[in-house]
């Protein structure tokens, strides 16, 4: 079952406060506000704070529906690592919230057995987020396999892709993409260009994962025969500048060190993605498959187009090549 429209504007709101407790943290000062996890991955006070206020609305809404969230309440189990994200918590949302209940927040993850799912990233890309670079925080909801709702906030960037800094993307399967502006709330007009045909000479924006891999271009798509740009990017926020027209492609190869990739990672990109006229698959052009827990385990990496036109002309190329 969707959401109901009610539930999305909530969700909504609860996005909106995410990428401003984001905002806040970064602006008082993110190297002050970081720490290493168990598995030696960077932590931030934002991260706690954003998955609070995101499973804090979840849990509200659809208690009965299952939650995979990133980040874990160990990471705050001392009480001065606690007290900040309490602080930028209850600031955003203004009102008190215990420790237990901050805590209860970030571990909360649902009940299994409804049919949906909720993939959660509070933020993606911490990396990026610690250098002022590009981050996004993504909440996917995936009803009986599909992908039904998705959001995508953008709070910071660069400037080559003004598009899409500062803004939320929220889409619902079959009716299409919204776009809020963080700062105010205010929803302003989300208008597509149509893609590129794939006629040789044209331009061929190619998207590349700053954090783990470069692409190599196949045979058949360089610098010859298109008007080639690859961009690097940190963090889901590929999919917003695939979807807002900043880029036509974004191939990913499978992780040898990282292995199936984290639904929470692409859930709410893909359907942003789909939503704005674009088709995703697999780098074999493979449906993906949300159905097997946290990650992508019976997918080979990603192949994203701004039309399904591009799709098909250059997924084959990306997969024999991979």
């Amino acid at each position: 079952m969707r959401l109901t429209d009610n539930e999305c504007e909530r969700i909504t709101r609860a996005m909106l406060n995410a990428a401003r407790a984001t905002q806040l943290v970064q602006q008082a000062g993110v190297e002050q506000a970081a720490w290493k996890k168990q598995d030696r991955t960077p932590v931030t006070i934002a991260d706690l704070a954003s998955q609070a206020i995101l499973l804090g609305e979840i849990a509200a809404i659809r208690p009965a529906e299952r939650v995979h969230a990133e980040e874990e309440a160990e990471s705050v189990i001392e009480t001065e690592r606690a007290e900040p994200v309490r602080d930028v918590v209850e600031q955003v949302l203004g009102a008190g919230v215990s420790l237990g209940e901050l805590r209860e927040r970030i571990r909360y993850r649902g009940a299994a057995g409804s049919g949906a799912s909720w993939f959660v990233d509070p933020i993606d890309g911490t990396k990026g987020y610690v250098k002022g670079l590009f981050y996004a925080v993504a909440v996917g909801r995936v009803s009986d396999g599909a992908v039904t709702e998705a959001c995508m906030a953008v709070p910071t960037g660069e400037r080559r892709m003004e598009a899409i800094t500062g803004r939320l993307f929220v889409a619902q399967r079959g009716r299409g993409v919204r776009r809020y502006v963080i700062a105010d709330g205010r929803e302003e007009e989300f208008h597509l260009d149509p893609a590129p045909s794939v006629t040789e000479g044209g331009r061929l924006a190619i998207i590349a994962s700053r954090a783990h891999d470069t692409v190599e271009l196949p045979p058949g798509v360089d610098e010859t025969r298109w008007r080639a740009e690859l961009l690097s990017m940190d963090s889901q926020a590929k999919y917003a500048a695939l979807a807002s027209g900043a880029a036509e492609l974004y191939p990913r190869k499978p992780s040898r060190s990282f292995g199936a990739f984290l639904n929470w990672d692409h859930a709410a990109g893909v359907l942003l993605v789909e939503e704005a006229g674009g088709k995703v698959t697999d780098l074999l052009g493979e449906p993906l498959d949300w159905t097997r827990g946290d990650r992508l385990e019976r997918n080979t990496g990603i192949f994203a187009a701004r039309s399904p036109e591009l799709h098909a002309a250059f997924q084959p190329l990306f997969a024999a090549h991979r």
